[in-house]
């Protein structure tokens, strides 16, 4: 005589279990009664989606249910949280058997790309392309690295960052150069020039720059305006440089 009982060690209708057990003596013809397994039975899968993968798996475990997770870029769910769930939640399954997860990478992560010694909207065009935005944008001397041409990047080349995340690049400041080599290297940068001049009894520095807003060295973003203050010799016209 077979009966079926629910058995969470046994496969569904494999012999856990038999009476009398193997070995003992019984009467000729007489009934062994054997346990046949129905299974572990079933159990509502709960919801969690858009839990931590580690909340997940507890409920899921609490609930007698076995876990695997697979991640997945996404640039809508916070990275570690649970995007989907098979079987969806609510539905019966059986016990022990799977609920796969399938959890959320964060934003897709793409490689800096290295655009030193390149002109500043030369590099703004391959951070473009890479999916990357320019970010703030640092004016800096350098007697290796020509003027308007980007001496580094920050994160720096090779650095797997979030797509459409900002790289920050550093670029030679202008003091000391000419007025118009200067309007020249800020606009062709990607900076708006504005322009005034002070009194300086130094002819050497007649006509060039000797000071700018921010400063070199500073933090802008691309776009901004860089105030830059050429010298004129005492005496002379206050007229705005060109």
């Amino acid at each position: 005589m077979a009966t079926q009982e629910q058995n969470s060690d046994a496969a569904v209708n494999t012999v856990f279990d038999q009476d009398p057990k193997a070995g003992s003596k019984a009467a000729k013809g007489s009934t062994v009664t054997i346990l046949v397994s129905k299974g572990a039975g079933t159990a509502s899968v709960p919801d969690v989606v858009g839990k931590s993968t580690a909340d997940a798996t507890s409920a899921l475990r609490a609930a007698g249910f076995q876990v695997s997770t697979q991640t997945q870029a996404n640039d809508q769910v916070a990275h570690d949280r649970v995007i989907s769930q098979d079987p969806p939640a609510g539905s019966a399954a059986p016990k022990n058997s799977t609920v796969r997860l399938t959890v959320s990478g964060g934003k897709a992560q793409v490689a800096v790309p290295d655009v030193t010694g390149q002109p500043e909207p030369q590099a703004a065009n391959l951070l473009g392309q890479a999916g990357l935005q320019v970010g703030t944008t640092t004016r800096q001397a350098s007697d290796t690295v020509p003027s308007g041409d980007v001496i580094s990047t920050n994160p720096p080349a090779g650095t797997q960052v979030e797509k459409n995340s900002s790289v920050a690049l550093e670029v030679p400041n202008v003091v000391g150069m000419t007025a118009a080599d200067a309007k020249t290297t800020l606009q062709s940068a990607g900076f708006k020039v504005a322009t005034t001049t002070q009194a300086d009894p130094n002819p050497a520095d007649n006509g060039r720059v000797i000071d700018q807003t921010p400063t070199g060295g500073s933090k802008a973003q691309s776009g901004s305006t860089v105030t830059i203050v050429v010298a004129r010799l005492p005496g002379t016209s206050t007229t705005s440089a060109p």
